[in-house]
C-alpha cells in the first residue's frame, strides 16, 4: 500500500497551490581602491586579485591585503535586473517558464 499523496498536474501540489521558482539576477558595480606595495602595477594587481579570490572563497565582503589593508566591497549600483518566474514540480524540476508583466510604475524587467 503506498502512503503517497495523490498529485495533480507536475507543478501542482494537491491543495492546489503552485511551486513557484523566483529568479533574481543582477549586475552591480562596486569600487574601491587599494595602495599596494609592489615592484609593478601587474605584481600589484595580482596581490589585489588573490585578496579578491580569498574573499569569494570565504564569502566575505572584505577584501583584505597582506600589507593589512581591507576594504568593504559593497555593490554601489544595480545596472541590470532580471526576474524570471518558473513553475517547480514536486522533485523540485523547473517545468514551465511562465511570463507575466511588470506591475505599474516600475522599472523591472521581468521575463
Amino acid at each position: 500500500m503506498s502512503l503517497r499523496r495523490p498529485r495533480g498536474p507536475k507543478n501542482e501540489t494537491p491543495s492546489g497551490s503552485h511551486r513557484i521558482r523566483l529568479r533574481h539576477r543582477a549586475q552591480v558595480t562596486s569600487i574601491v581602491d587599494f595602495r599596494v606595495p609592489a615592484t609593478s602595477p601587474e605584481e600589484a594587481a595580482r596581490s589585489v586579485a588573490d585578496a579578491y579570490r580569498v574573499a569569494l572563497a570565504k564569502a566575505s565582503p572584505v577584501i583584505s591585503l597582506p600589507n593589512g589593508e581591507s576594504v568593504l566591497l559593497e555593490p554601489q549600483e544595480i545596472t541590470f535586473l532580471e526576474l524570471a518566474f518558473v513553475a517547480v514540480d514536486e522533485a523540485g524540476e523547473e517545468s514551465n517558464p511562465i511570463s507575466i508583466l511588470a506591475p505599474a510604475g516600475t522599472d523591472l524587467v521581468l521575463a
